[in-house]
């Protein structure tokens, strides 16, 4: 993904922002209950929304540039239900 962007990234008409995820301690935690996982799900979005979110803003001079979030499997599906359902970080 990276290399197929390359030329975007380096002439700087694109940034990415990695986050690690906590699918090994929500949803992926087959010892945890599945209370406890929404919780800790939960927790990882707030973290996000306040501050990941904030920060990538400020990092790209607080403009209304849009963002794009992404991922491979269960970043894919996390990323989806996430951007659905938070007003402040989608466009739908």
């Amino acid at each position: 993904m990276i290399e197929a962007g390359r030329e975007f990234i380096e002439s700087g008409q694109v940034k990415l922002f990695t986050v690690d995820s906590v699918d090994g301690q929500s949803w992926a935690n087959p010892g945890a209950h599945p209370a406890d996982r929404a919780l800790r799900h939960e927790q990882y979005d707030r973290y996000i929304v306040q501050e990941v979110a904030p920060f990538m803003r400020e990092h790209c001079g607080n403009t209304n540039q849009k963002f794009l979030a992404t991922g491979c499997s269960m970043g894919a599906i996390t990323r989806a239900i996430f951007s659905s359902g938070i007003p402040t970080c989608s466009t739908a």
